[in-house]
């Protein structure tokens, strides 16, 4: 684990025991209501998803996954996820049907991010990453992430022949339990 994933962790304890206390000692006063402790959770979370955002330490672990011109594939298999993990981009899919290109049944992207912006959304909005990603073999791609919190982001990655989204939970490099197939290039 490295010093990065270990300050993310203890600032995310830090943060969720904070609001705990302050909305036990709230309660306990009769401050606090349902919807300002739903606000001071919300908070939290985003905070969160904004420091692995600026850290670039992203890996959304798929449970759906939609083609350009196909519907929710269905068989898909327990490895499809979309990772950022500092300058380094990996796309992932994978289904249960057969074993396929990376071994898995599906496609395994590496590449280089070139560009990254993060745009914290306002209010209820979602936080959205937008990143150019150079992929060997398949050039250029854009990727847009939008984290609405812990267990539900989605991510699009589209260059000028396929668009494939990702939605699912997003975790960090050292919370996630991702197996890597073999990359095509």
């Amino acid at each position: 684990m490295n010093l990065l994933s270990i300050r993310l962790v203890v600032i995310a304890l830090n943060l969720i025991c904070i609001t705990q206390l302050v909305a036990q000692d709230k309660s306990k006063n009769g401050e606090l209501s349902k919807k300002e402790q739903q606000e001071l959770a919300f908070n939290s979370d985003r905070e969160v998803l904004m420091q692995m955002a600026n850290d670039r330490d992203i890996i959304v672990e798929a449970n759906a996954v939609y083609m350009m011109r196909w519907f929710n594939t269905s068989e898909i298999g327990p490895n499809n996820f979309i990772s950022i993990d500092g300058d380094n981009f990996m796309l992932q899919t994978s289904t249960t049907v057969g074993p396929g290109q990376n071994g898995l049944g599906g496609y395994t992207l590496r590449g280089t991010v070139t560009s990254y912006e993060v745009k914290p959304g306002k209010g209820k909005r979602p936080i959205t990453i937008t990143a150019q990603v150079s992929t060997l073999g398949f050039g250029f791609a854009t990727v847009i992430v939008r984290l609405f919190d812990e267990a539900n982001s989605q991510v699009t990655y589209s260059n000028s022949s396929t668009t494939i989204t990702l939605s699912g939970p997003v975790k960090t490099k050292a919370n996630s339990q991702i197996y890597k197939g073999i990359p095509i290039y």
